[in-house]
């Protein structure tokens, strides 16, 4: 495809708008409705805007739509994106996590390091509490082997109990999300359902049952299992969290994650410009909603000024623990 340089400002903003419209398919979630707005902003438009005034009438409708997955990106430096993660509190210290989980504080890490990548999967057990493990995933945008996941696996089995960090996992591939939830269950876990826009009304949407089914690995973790998200968590980061969030062994702990768990589509307009949006509503196997985030089970805020301890990790501790 290649942008019409001849589009006018009113065809390129019908055009963004119509597909705003009949695509997003999260209105009712986020409790808007774009045709009033859109409406608003129509007179606003006429042939002698200069492409920033444009961008920025245009990008008033992306920025509505509130979910991180939608943006609009123009030309030169022009980008807009709703900042899902605003206003809320800071869910880690990186130098006080590294207390835990680094290399040089503990000498029982191990990593599932893919050479392609500039990621890795930490995982080990806690140097103040050698039976507790940990896993540290800040994304799942890696190849890793269902032979690694075996292999942490085994090493962590003895573990009386494991926390999984996803704290700042802005996502990745959901397959890897999923295969690596499946080494938690022994048995087929429902949670949620997908509905996806497939039409221009408000209620055009088509749902799909969504299933989590044990791994064909030797070792599935059914202990207690501490699942630790924050406001970064996002996109699959979000969705394996909800995958952990519907097992009874699982306690989830920290802030409510970033959403970004429906479908996404992009395209080009005519004039060249990007966008994306998101077309589908996930709701959870409890009838949530689930892309403006979900409280954990055990709500925690660190205190930014503690450089010794993580008020997070450290109310996993005591809850697996208590088992």
């Amino acid at each position: 495809m290649h942008p019409n340089t001849d589009g006018t400002n009113k065809a390129v903003f019908e055009e963004y708008a119509k597909i705003s419209i009949e695509k997003f398919g999260l209105e009712e979630v986020k409790g808007i409705d774009l045709r009033p707005l859109v409406d608003s902003i129509r007179p606003l438009i006429n042939e002698s805007l200069s492409e920033q005034e444009l961008f920025n009438l245009m990008s008033i409708i992306t920025l509505r739509m509130q979910e991180g997955h939608t943006n609009l990106t123009g030309s030169d430096d022009m980008y807009t994106s709703y900042l899902y993660f605003a206003g809320y509190p800071v869910g880690g210290n990186f130098s006080v996590i590294q207390k835990y989980y680094g290399e040089e504080n503990n000498p029982t890490v191990r990593k599932i390091a893919p050479p392609e990548s500039l990621w890795e999967i930490v995982y080990g057990f806690l140097p103040d509490h050698p039976t507790i493990g940990f896993i540290q995933i800040l994304t799942f945008d890696m190849e890793v082997s269902n032979s690694e996941l075996d292999e942490m696996m085994e090493y962590l089995s003895s573990a009386e109990g494991i926390i999984i960090d996803v704290r700042s996992n802005l996502g990745g591939y959901i397959e890897l999300g999923a295969r690596m939830a499946s080494r938690f269950t022994d048995e087929v876990v429902p949670f949620g359902t997908i509905y996806v826009k497939n039409g221009p009304e408000a209620d055009d949407f088509a749902p799909t049952k969504t299933t989590l089914t044990p791994s064909d690995g030797p070792h599935h973790f059914t202990k207690p299992v501490a699942v630790l998200h924050d406001r970064i968590t996002f996109s699959t980061g979000s969705l394996f969290s909800i995958m952990m969030y519907h097992m009874d062994h699982v306690t989830t702990l920290g802030i409510p994650f970033g959403g970004g768990t429906g479908e996404i589509m992009d395209g080009m307009l005519q004039n060249g410009w990007i966008y994306t949006i998101s077309t589908a509503n996930f709701v959870d196997e409890m009838g949530r909603p689930t892309d403006n985030g979900i409280e954990p089970d055990i709500p925690v805020v660190i205190d930014p000024e503690d450089t010794v301890h993580d008020a997070i990790i450290e109310r996993a501790i005591m809850e697996l623990k208590q088992g």
